[in-house]
């Protein structure tokens, strides 16, 4: 059996089999250099071995297999018995497996959490941009960037500020409530919602943080006149101007949301001529020229200060003038009509100067009489209360009973002579004698005897103190 030879070329991905010939047809074989056994550029080979370092370590593994599957077959074609001439190649050099430089090995509490960064997207409204229709609104735009683990005090004062410098710049202290807040998120919170305490701040992050990009947009709104400030001057001044600046923006057809067309003649009626004819006499007779005058028109009288004259005035004034009563008007052109309206001029008025106005004055004084005279009657303050009651007589003083020599508790003793007296009681002489000389003959006289009498008798302290006593013991014993 002749022995085939196969020239077998093999590469890093196929083996290419060249067809079989005769030894005859052979072509002399001589030996290879070295380097004509490698068949791959050895700048493709460095590229490739970059690209394939820049792999993932499982790239790694699928190459290896492979190349342990190119070897087996080669060692299957060396087995077979056939006579196979084997190109020799260079082996793929293998990646180095490389330890992954990921944080896969980290600790969970490693982690350093970062805050996300939020973008606010203002839209400030002013006052101006209210006033002008929903289509045309024009808001100042800001933003500002904060993190979402911020306060709400300090995002609360972050938005203040740049609401501030565009709805009230230059003014030193801004209020909560001259402006409202509100915000929206786009496909979470659609429809916007009031950004104004810390529940609502919650809410935001909580929904903007669902994002990739964290937005959210701000809408700052200016009110016309806050709710609940205690004073005007706690106002912003710009609020104090709003119809002012409304008009100026937009005219004054815009408060009133319908347009002003001048009058056709054809509808004024005619009594309406008559009165639109003295209105413009009125306001070129009374136009005033003075420099320092507020007012275009004035009612000047001779005697008194200017009298200012608005629409409402030229109106019920040329009204008055086509009003007749008796063949005399209500008004004319210098004299103003009598009505509320003209109080500060009254004595002014063409009522005040007529003679059929003074003339009816005096027919009623003269109906009404001469008034009866006005009696004042002035009531006490007690008028109508019950009178006091009776106070009781004071109690008349005790009388005292004139007992003389006698105490006032006892009695007269039994009546004796004057001498009997003094020998019972024992008495001295000179008592006795004194008796004798005032002619006292017997008891019943020292109920009529008082200190006084005894004195002038001359009796000593000593000798009234004995009769005393014997007065007394007389007394006691009936």
């Amino acid at each position: 059996m002749r022995k085939s030879n196969r020239k077998t070329k093999k590469t890093s991905k196929t083996l290419h089999i060249e067809p079989e010939m005769d030894e005859d047809e052979l072509p002399p074989t001589t030996p290879a250099p070295d380097d004509d056994d490698i068949y791959v550029n050895e700048e493709e080979e460095r590229a490739l071995m970059r690209r394939e370092e820049e792999e993932e370590s499982d790239r790694d593994g699928e190459v290896i297999d492979k190349d342990q599957r190119d070897d087996e077959e080669e060692e299957e074609d060396i087995d077979s018995g056939s006579d196979v001439q084997v190109i020799p190649q260079k082996r793929k050099k293998g990646k180095d497996t490389k330890k992954s430089t990921k944080r896969v090995n980290r600790l969970p509490s490693e982690e350093i959490i970062m805050a996300r960064k939020i973008t606010y997207n203002l839209a400030i409204f002013s006052v101006a941009e209210l006033a002008k229709p929903q289509a045309r609104h024009e808001p100042a735009a800001r933003f500002v960037v904060l993190p979402s683990d911020l306060d709400w005090l300090d995002v609360h004062a972050h938005l203040k500020i740049k609401a501030g410098d565009v709805l009230f710049p230059g003014q030193a202290a801004i209020h909560d409530n001259a402006y409202e807040t509100t915000f929206c998120i786009a496909r979470h919170i659609p429809n916007p919602l009031p950004l104004s305490c810390i529940g609502d701040y919650k809410h935001l992050v909580e929904n903007a943080l669902r994002q990739q990009q964290p937005t959210v947009k701000i809408m700052i709104k200016v009110i016309a006149r806050p709710q609940g400030t205690p004073d005007k001057e706690n106002v912003p001044p710009v609020l104090d101007r709003l119809d002012a600046l409304v008009d100026r923006v937009l005219g004054p057809a815009a408060k009133k949301g319908k347009k002003s067309r001048a009058p056709n003649a054809n509808d004024i009626l005619p009594g309406n001529i008559a009165k639109n004819d003295n209105i413009k006499q009125l306001r070129l007779c009374w136009e005033c020229a003075t420099s320092n005058c507020s007012s275009e028109h004035c009612y000047i009288p001779a005697d008194g200060p200017h009298f200012a004259l608005s629409h409402d005035h030229f109106d019920k004034w040329a009204a008055a003038m086509l009003h007749n009563h008796a063949g005399e008007p209500s008004a004319t052109l210098e004299h103003p009509p009598n009505i509320r309206e003209f109080d500060a001029v009254s004595t002014h008025t063409i009522v005040s100067k007529s003679p059929l106005l003074t003339a009816r004055l005096r027919a009623m004084e003269k109906e009404k009489g001469p008034q009866a005279p006005v009696v004042n009657v002035v009531l006490p303050a007690n008028y109508g209360l019950p009178p006091p009651a009776i106070a009781a007589p004071p109690p008349a003083p005790l009388l005292e009973k004139p007992t003389g020599l006698i105490p006032p508790t006892l009695n007269e003793g039994p009546r004796m002579d004057i001498e009997t007296f003094c020998v019972v009681y024992a008495l001295p002489n000179a008592v006795l004698r004194y008796f004798h000389e005032n002619a006292i003959t017997g008891t019943h006289a020292f109920s009529h005897i008082t200190d006084t009498d005894l004195a002038r008798m001359g009796f000593k302290i000593g000798e009234v103190i004995d009769l005393k006593e014997a007065v007394k013991t007389w007394a006691s014993s009936k």
